[in-house]
């Protein structure tokens, strides 16, 4: 009886494993109905379980309609179930793709502020060159009082721009710390699309990539074996159930009760 037990709670974790997925997935794609939709994939679901049991077990003495109909609606109930599990699974690499999108955006809104702020950062310090080359031109022309004069009133103007320039340069130094952490970021959410890329590169043969078109086929292969392999082991949790638990045993008549007949 170890490896009945054994089936039928690997079945069960397999089947539950997977109604969580395609009741996920098709909740996602009914997102408007979101409960509902929950209660009825859980109901199939169940149903589903209990259905392939009660075949295995009825298949012998059951109507040919009727059990035309429960197969044909079993197998249509994995069909949907691994539709739920492929949105599920869909919904998690687009959700990684966003992510990566959305830092991307981010960096090149970054690049382009770093870019401006260096215009502005370069068009102070030409403002200070100019506002030093006025006071050198009056230095070798040897009117050292018309520099110190022209020095003092620049003094305001120059405060205000040091001011500007350094303001400048703080913001330049905090979009280059945000940008780099925006790099870290997208180096993580790259690692974790890492091990599916080499996984593609392998069989690409030195071809171009299609990272997209590389999940795709990853996920149909998780779906193909997903829940046809969970109804498959609940049938053989069955099978081995029965074997195990051997032929019923006939009950044996009782012995007639002697009569006592009397002699003439």
């Amino acid at each position: 009886m170890r490896i009945s037990f054994l089936l039928l709670l690997c079945a069960l974790a397999l089947s539950g494993t997977a109604a969580y997925y395609s009741i996920a997935g098709l909740a996602t794609i009914f997102s408007s109905a979101f409960w509902p939709v929950v209660i009825m994939s859980g109901i199939l679901e169940l149903s589903k379980l209990v259905v392939a049991s009660w075949l295995y077990q009825k298949w012998t003495t059951i109507p040919v309609a009727l059990k035309t109909y429960l197969t044909t609606s079993v197998i249509i109930l994995m069909f949907i179930t691994s539709l739920g599990i492929f949105g599920f699974l869909s919904k998690a690499h687009v959700d990684a793709g966003l992510a990566n999108q959305d830092i991307t955006l981010k960096i090149e809104k970054i690049d382009l502020q770093i870019i401006t702020n260096k215009e502005i950062v370069v068009r102070y310090q030409s403002q200070l060159t100019q506002l030093d080359k006025s006071i050198n031109l009056q230095l070798d022309a040897n009117r050292a009082s018309q520099a110190l004069a022209a020095r003092k009133q620049q003094e305001t103007e120059r405060n205000d721009i040091k001011n500007k320039l350094d303001n400048q340069q703080r913001q330049l130094e905090a979009l280059i710390s945000e940008k780099t952490a925006l790099r870290q970021q997208l180096s993580v959410v790259e690692s974790k699309l890492g091990p599916i890329k080499y996984i593609a590169e392998f069989f690409a043969d030195g071809q171009a990539v299609d990272l997209d078109r590389a999940v795709r086929w990853m996920i149909v292969i998780i779906v193909l074996v997903f829940d046809p392999l969970a109804v498959l082991m609940l049938i053989a949790a069955n099978i081995s159930y029965v074997k195990e638990r051997g032929p019923p045993t006939s009950k044996t008549e009782e012995p007639a009760q002697s009569t006592n007949v009397e002699k003439p």
